[in-house]
Order: structure tokens, then C-alpha cells, then sequence
């Protein structure tokens, strides 16, 4: 399908700057080995293998990584489990700011009363284990916006998700879970949903996606006139409101509906209300890992005193 997850890259800034393959290979291994072992005390149940899927040096010197396990990209975003230095070079992290959705809950509805920095003092007074927070802005109700909130330790969300409710300022409100909308690939070249830039047959040429011109002389294109050039209207090509993007959702979605065993075991997905069926389902999951996942649920529920 023509729809990703986007892991974000880690970056490891190294003092001196690393110059051979062969030097990044050694501090790479020599990483791994040292968080190993806190690895393994937070996620007592991984039996996979600890590994970095994809890791290069920059033109600066440092070393970016590519995690997709999310246990363990979880785990190395927070700066502190790393060391200060190995193998003689001093490293200091620039780590993803924001968590996968599996660690993600919405806070729905929240009184704009309530202000930013109350609600932040009170969470974090709640839960330990809280990446970040942050106001979604932008939804039915505006005056009343959901709260997202990106927790690190799995057993805690799984809680949060479970209780169903929060009480913030005397108020109860709703929790659910955050369910990510289907990601689109859209060619950089042509501007069309499907394909990248690198396989695009569509067009020899970059195509501006505000006026639809030939993107040949970037400084022209600063601002050039906002006309979509798939259906003329005023909007970028690229734009969600574009009806060529749109129906491409669209037909996504059902693909994805139809064939929900094809979905990454990590990934859930959003179904926006327009796109939903008379079922109206809200998400779409690979449903013999859903139930798997239900199991550990209520494994960590019997295991949790708290509970």
C-alpha cells in the first residue's frame, strides 16, 4: 500500500566527528550493549533480538539511526539512558519528540477554562512516566480541544486506556485511544498520491505543487500563485483537499478495510468520519494481533496490584 508509518531518526552528535564506516559500526554495537541491559529490565518480555534497522554518518560527521521496533525506540527517546561517551567520542542524542500512537492517549473534550500549564502540573502529578503533552487544536469544537498525551512506560497507558476516564480540575473526562490517519505517500515530482519521486513516471520535470508550473528556478516559486494544477482550484496539489487526494484516500481506506491481515502488526488506523462505512467502524487493525495484544492487556491487569 502507498501508506506509511514514519519512524523518526534518531541523531547521536559525536565529538570528534566519526569519519569511517568502521568507527560507527563499533560505537553502534558498543550502544546496544550498553542499554541492554535497562532495556531489559523495562521490557522484561522482549526475546527479540536489539538491533538498529538503518544507521548512516551525515556530511557533519554524526551518526543518524533509524529504530522501527517500538520498545525500543520508546525506550532510547529519553536522553538520559544513554552514556556520555564510548570509545572515546563524546555523544549527546537529539531523540524524536513525539512517542509511536501505541503510546498515546486523547484526552477528549477538555474545558478551555483550563489552562495549558494547569493541565500539564496536574498530569504530571498523576502519571510518572509522561513524554509530552499538548493541546490538539483544530478539532469539531475548537473552544473545547483534546488532549494528547505520549506516555513512555506500556503498562501505565494500558491503565490510563483501561480506566476510561481522568479526573482534571473536579472534572471527569473521556480517554480513549489515539488512532493515527492513514499516512499517504505523494510523489515530490508530479505531486500525485501513490508512488515517490524516485519511481515517478509521470513527469521528467519537479512540478511546483502551488502554481503546477515546472519547478525548474526554485527562487520563482517562493510565491508564485496558489493554483492547483489536478483540478485548478486554490490549493496545493499536495493538499488533503484536493479531490485527486481525496478519492485516493478514499479508495485506500477501503483497500485497507477489506484486508486488514495485511497491516503491520505494530499499526492501527483511523478511520475519518467521511470515510466510514454503515458498520462505522472506527479503525482498522490486524485483528489476530489486536487479540493477541488483548491477552497481554489482561495479563498486565491480573499482574498489576493497583488494579
Amino acid at each position: 500500500y502507498a501508506s506509511n508509518y514514519h519512524f523518526s531518526p534518531f541523531k547521536l552528535e559525536c565529538n570528534p566527528k566519526i569519519k569511517e564506516r568502521k568507527e560507527g559500526t563499533k560505537l553502534i554495537n558498543d550502544l546496544m550493549k550498553f542499554i541492554t541491559p535497562g532495556f531489559l529490565t523495562q521490557n522484561p518480555r522482549f526475546s527479540k533480538d536489539i538491533f538498529v534497522d538503518l544507521w548512516w554518518i551525515d556530511p557533519e560527521g554524526n551518526i543518524q539511526l533509524i529504530i522501527k521496533t517500538t520498545d525500543l525506540y520508546v525506550y532510547l527517546c529519553k536522553k538520559d539512558r544513554y552514556p556520555n561517551e564510548l570509545n572515546h567520542v563524546k555523544i549527546n542524542p537529539i531523540t524524536p519528540t513525539r512517542l509511536p500512537p501505541q503510546h498515546t492517549v486523547i484526552i477528549k473534550w477538555v474545558n478551555n477554562l483550563f489552562i495549558d500549564d494547569d493541565i500539564s502540573d496536574e498530569l504530571n502529578m498523576k502519571f510518572e512516566s509522561i513524554f509530552s503533552i499538548e493541546s490538539m487544536y483544530g478539532t469539531i469544537n475548537e473552544k473545547n480541544p483534546h488532549i494528547k498525551l505520549e506516555i513512555l512506560d506500556k503498562k501505565e497507558h494500558i491503565k490510563i486506556l483501561n480506566s476510561g476516564k481522568i479526573n482534571l480540575g473536579g472534572h471527569l473526562y473521556s480517554v480513549d485511544e489515539f488512532l493515527p490517519s492513514p499516512r499517504i505517500l505523494i510523489c515530490n515530482r508530479c505531486n500525485l498520491p501513490g508512488h515517490t519521486k524516485k519511481s515517478c513516471r509521470n513527469s521528467d520535470v519537479d512540478i511546483c505543487r502551488r502554481c503546477g508550473k515546472p519547478r525548474s528556478n526554485i527562487k520563482e516559486h517562493i510565491d508564485c500563485e496558489i493554483k492547483c494544477h489536478h483540478w485548478q482550484e486554490k490549493h496545493l496539489a499536495n493538499d488533503y483537499k484536493c479531490k485527486v487526494i481525496e478519492e485516493y484516500r478514499r479508495e485506500l481506506i477501503e483497500e485497507l478495510k477489506k484486508h486488514p491481515e495485511r497491516m503491520p502488526p505494530e499499526v492501527q488506523l483511523f478511520i475519518p468520519t467521511e470515510y466510514r462505512s454503515d458498520d462505522c467502524k472506527k479503525m482498522i487493525y490486524n485483528e489476530k494481533i489486536h487479540h493477541r495484544n488483548q491477552n497481554i492487556q489482561q495479563h498486565y491487569n491480573k499482574s498489576d496490584p493497583s488494579g
